[in-house]
């Protein structure tokens, strides 16, 4: 601790700190102090962590940075594995988590969705006394599916083919999982506490109060009668399509760089064939775009379409709707307008110099 060399020290965060208790907080507590101590630089992860730390350590002199921190993914996920629609929580089991919130949010609207409910997480000794003793006086056994030891291909799968993702954690230094739920197309419902709104930029959707169930279940389902279900869009594409082809655009496997122009090419042909293009990716919006097809853009859950939504306004036919409820009329309106094509000369004049300089992107 003492050596003459220069320390710099990451801390993600303390809330040990908070709730820690008995020996482990005095063992957590003077980790901490002889880390500050002796650290010319601390890096963090958030800044709500960085308030944390000058609130427990104000006579810290040294430089305090908050850097973020960043998410990664495995290639591809696993095939579906649940054939029910569900709802999805990933984290730690215990209190800090507020998991027994959740279950009574879930339990109270139990009659109201046909969704499961679908915990990632260790069973341990609070799952077994505060957890399940609720789910059995709830009688919500049978739609309660807890899974254990899953491989990041499932696990980005549960992501996928979730209807909802809640998180309703009373504790987070900056807080993984609704940001990997989000990057996977998934709705996400998370509270406010800590540093969970700082990090997800206000981007999702949030509750205000983490122990309150009636408020998270009345969030909950919001966001579910908002979320465009497979089911009511082919019934709607069905009145007007004789041909509904399904296409998952998500990058899986790695594309050679010599198969790269075929894969696009198979890509934009499939685009330029189709009446209309119903999608909820960004990708699928620059397809559109490109090969003039009419497309609606459903309000995206990785912020992505509704960021960049302003960059596609002066092509008409390419619409953005926020509730699936407005699919029908927009689908009216694509089919019975013509629309001039897409022109790319504001592009070819922005990269000139790469066309002249023959710049080969390999």
């Amino acid at each position: 601790w003492q050596s003459k060399s220069k320390k710099i020290t990451t801390i993600h965060d303390l809330q040990m700190q908070l709730d820690g208790r008995g020996l482990r907080l005095m063992i957590m507590k003077k980790r901490d102090d002889m880390l500050m101590k002796y650290s010319e630089s601390i890096v963090t992860i958030s800044n709500f962590s960085k308030e944390q730390i000058r609130m427990f350590y104000p006579w810290y002199t040294g430089e305090l940075v908050s850097l973020g921190n960043s998410i990664s993914f495995v290639d591809g996920y696993s095939p579906r594995l649940i054939e029910d629609d569900y709802i999805l929580y990933v984290g730690r089991i215990c209190k800090m988590k507020n998991i027994v919130t959740l279950i009574k949010a879930y339990a109270s609207i139990k009659g109201s969705v046909k969704q499961k409910l679908v915990i990632v997480g260790t069973k341990n000794t609070y799952w077994e006394k505060e957890i399940l003793p609720i789910i059995i006086s709830e009688q919500i056994q049978e739609r309660i599916i807890l899974y254990q030891g899953i491989t990041e291909k499932d696990l980005n799968s549960l992501y996928k083919f979730a209807s909802l993702f809640v998180f309703p954690s009373l504790r987070e230094g900056f807080g993984f999982p609704p940001l990997e739920a989000a990057a996977m197309g998934c709705p996400v419902i998370c509270s406010t506490s800590d540093s969970l709104q700082e990090v997800t930029m206000g981007l999702l959707y949030y509750y205000e109060h983490p122990m309150n169930d009636k408020e998270l279940a009345e969030k909950m389902m919001e966001v579910l009668d908002k979320y465009p279900d497979r089911t009511h869009l082919e019934k709607i594409a069905e009145k007007y399509f004789s041909k509904i082809d399904y296409k998952d655009i998500a990058r899986g496997a790695p594309i050679l760089a010599k198969d790269r122009e075929q894969k696009l090419d198979e890509m934009f042909s499939r685009c330029r064939h189709a009446q209309l293009i119903i999608t909820d990716r960004l990708h699928g919006m620059i397809f559109a775009a490109i090969t003039s097809t009419p497309c609606i853009a459903l309000k995206s859950y990785n912020h992505k379409i509704t960021s960049s939504k302003d960059n596609f306004k002066h092509l008409e036919y390419i619409r953005y709707i926020e509730d699936v409820k407005d699919v029908e009329e927009q689908i009216k309106y694509l089919l019975n307008t013509k629309f001039e094509p897409y022109d790319n000369e504001f592009a070819k004049k922005r990269f000139i110099k790469v066309i002249k300089e023959e710049i080969k992107i390999e």
